[in-house]
C-alpha cells in the first residue's frame, strides 16, 4: 500500500475513532478558511485563545506545537527563558505547559498584539510571566 494512501487511512480512522483530533481538525479547517487578520478565538489549544491573524497563527501553530521549535532540554527545574517577539502568547503557552516552573519574561512591542498577548496570558492564569511592551533591540 502507498504511502499516501496509508496516511490518509490512518487520518480517517483517527477522524472516526478519536473525538479530540475530530475537534482539532474540524478547528484547523475552520481557521484555515478564516482571511488575514480577520480577529476570532480558537480552541486549538485546549482553551479559548484569542488570535489576530489565522494564516500566520496556523503557521507558528505548526512551528511551535507540531515541530517543537523551542523544545530544549533545559539544565535546572526552573529556567528563565525569555521570548523576544511574544505576539499573542502562543510561545508563551508552550512554555508554560512544557516547563512549568519556568519563568517568562515575553517582549511584544506591538500595541495591538500586546493586548491580545495581554488578555491570553491573563485568561490562562499563567503564574511566572512577566509581560513587556517593548523590544528587544540595541536602540529605540
Amino acid at each position: 500500500m502507498k504511502d499516501s494512501l496509508r496516511g490518509h487511512l490512518r487520518h480517517w480512522t483517527r477522524l472516526l475513532r478519536d473525538t479530540a483530533y475530530r475537534r482539532r481538525t474540524m478547528e484547523h479547517r475552520r481557521l484555515d478558511k478564516l482571511p488575514p487578520y480577520t480577529h476570532t478565538t480558537t480552541t486549538l489549544l485546549g482553551r479559548p485563545f484569542e488570535i489576530v491573524d489565522a494564516p500566520s497563527f496556523l503557521s507558528m501553530h505548526g512551528a511551535i506545537w507540531e515541530r517543537e521549535i523551542y523544545r530544549f532540554r533545559p539544565d535546572r527545574e526552573k529556567p528563565l527563558i525569555l521570548d523576544g517577539g511574544a505576539n499573542v502568547g502562543l510561545s508563551v503557552y508552550f512554555f508554560k505547559q512544557n516547563y512549568p516552573g519556568c519563568s517568562v519574561v515575553a517582549f511584544e512591542p506591538d500595541d495591538a498584539l500586546f493586548k491580545v498577548l495581554d488578555r491570553n496570558i491573563r485568561r490562562a492564569g499563567f503564574q511566572g510571566v512577566e509581560l513587556v511592551p517593548r523590544a528587544i533591540w540595541t536602540e529605540a
